[in-house]
């Protein structure tokens, strides 16, 4: 085959570690009659055991000159760059056709920043999420709460690392979800958390979740119900529970509380060593759900089946930070509980909504559980959209 009629791809693969190359060259070529006349595409996959760098390269060359612009972005947060990348390009007949000096992304003598939990570990574990009057505290370190929502059991498990990665990526800290009873008690008794026989089995495997939010550097806000509505059927209350004509949900109904706390009694012992103060991800934990459009309606509140639910976690050692969450404008205070945190739903009003939420505990700081971007339809309803500009 000679020099000008060559028509072959080559695969060329670096990889090293400690003292030699660290990148990963995938270099693909093409070439006729002596011209490059294809695109080259170069990703360099640069660290220590990550993919922290991708580098597209764009070059089409003929007879001698280079003839498209040259791109090439490079992040890092390896620490630093310590050297700025000069690259000479020369060409055909013995001829320097081009310098093309790449533009490199870098910081100069910027000490790395450490993932979250090596911040808000280092030196030991001491305390978990606490509040000041205008703060939040965690492991005595100020931290400012920015999370998003994933709801595992609406995505397949081959999928939660990537979207796991993907809300780190986007700069978030954390991870919300709530946890569907009526998936995890499909039937009375009959407990499934990913270790059942159901071809739904493996998105139920809570544990695995939360662990795998922590491997992707994640902290986890955790809202557990009973009643979670989520948009969820039956706001994630089992339908079986209605077969008892005495039961009362969402109430202090003793045979309601009977049922639920055969659940929390599985449920809440495999979330007792994921707590950030024993090493795991759960930072704070919820108490029911908006349960201000139900107590609004009550004189007085039944403030006791709150009290329950709190109590139970404590009795099950779930000492992490304990909230609620409801439309504050609406309900108020009439969904909270002694000793949580009230947060605030919203998606608009959010200034006479926080300054309320202020005044009914200004010893707190403000935050928001959930803010909406979008709402629901019913059937046979026109469809919701919604601006930016709202």
């Amino acid at each position: 085959m000679g020099v000008t009629s060559w028509f072959m791809f080559v695969l060329l693969t670096v990889a090293s570690a400690v003292g030699k190359l660290q990148n990963i060259v995938l270099l693909t070529l093409a070439s006729a009659v002596g011209k490059l006349q294809n695109i080259v595409l170069l990703t360099v996959a640069y660290a220590v055991g990550k993919l922290q760098n991708i580098v597209l390269l764009t070059l089409a060359s003929d007879v001698g000159k280079l003839q498209n612009i040259v791109l090439l972005i490079v992040a890092s947060n390896i620490g630093k760059l310590q050297n700025i990348v000069l690259l000479t390009l020369a060409s055909a007949v013995g001829k320097l056709q081009n310098i093309v000096l790449l533009t490199v992304a870098f910081t100069v003598g910027q000490e790395q920043l450490p993932a979250v939990y090596g911040y808000y570990t280092e030196g030991g574990i001491e305390s978990g999420l606490e509040t000041t009057t205008d703060s939040f505290l965690l492991n005595g370190k100020n931290i400012t709460l920015i999370t998003g929502t994933i709801h595992y059991f609406r995505v397949h498990p081959d999928y939660w690392r990537d979207r796991l990665r993907k809300l780190r990526a986007a700069g978030f800290i954390g991870v919300e979800t709530y946890i569907p009873w009526n998936w995890h008690e499909p039937e009375i008794g009959v407990f499934d958390f990913g270790d059942g026989d159901s071809e739904f089995s493996a998105f139920l495997d809570v544990v695995g979740f939360l662990k795998m939010a922590q491997e992707e550097d994640l902290l986890v806000i955790l809202r557990p119900g009973p009643f979670i509505n989520a948009e969820w059927e039956n706001g994630g209350l089992p339908s079986w529970l209605y077969r008892d004509t005495t039961l009362k949900t969402r109430s202090s109904n003793s045979a309601y509380i009977s049922y639920m706390t055969e659940y929390f009694n599985v449920l809440f012992p495999l979330l007792r060593d994921l707590q950030f103060t024993a090493g795991g991800p759960i930072v704070a934990l919820q108490i029911e759900n908006e349960y201000g459009t139900v107590a609004r309606g009550q004189h007085p509140p039944d403030t006791a089946y709150l009290e329950e639910i709190k109590s139970q976690m404590e009795r099950h050692g779930l000492t992490a930070l304990k909230f609620t969450s409801d439309s504050v404008i609406s309900s108020r205070s009439n969904g909270s509980v002694p000793g949580a945190i009230m947060t605030a739903n919203l998606n608009g009003l959010a200034e006479e909504a926080l300054t309320l939420l202020k005044q009914l505990q200004p010893d707190k700081p403000l935050w928001v559980m959930e803010y909406w971007t979008g709402t629901w339809d019913h059937w046979f309803e026109e469809h919701h959209t919604r601006s930016t500009a709202s």
